[in-house]
């Protein structure tokens, strides 16, 4: 999964600042570690440090149960006291 984060506060990694729940057919899916990860993939993007008003792309591979069923995204921020303030998105595979 690629994500572009924006920071809009203080400086911050995506690990700390959002919560991101990964789905398929109702069940989490676990993050997945890759042992020869593709061209381009970077484990370690979603603990960088980025400044107020950068972008950043970070990915997080996941271990799918099936190769079929839709994937649900949903993100929201960490410290958030509820979760009425989240993205929510559908993938087919």
């Amino acid at each position: 999964m690629t994500y572009e984060c924006t920071d809009t506060g203080d400086d911050t990694m995506f690990v700390v600042a959002f919560d991101s729940k990964t789905f398929q057919s109702g069940a989490s899916l676990d993050t997945a570690v890759l042992m020869d990860a593709p061209d381009g993939y970077d484990a370690d993007a979603q603990m960088t440090t980025i400044k107020k008003g950068t972008t950043q792309t970070v990915q997080v591979a996941y271990v799918l149960t099936d190769e079929s069923s839709p994937v649900t995204v949903e993100v929201s921020d960490l410290f958030a006291l509820d979760d009425t303030v989240k993205v929510t998105r559908e993938f087919t595979l």
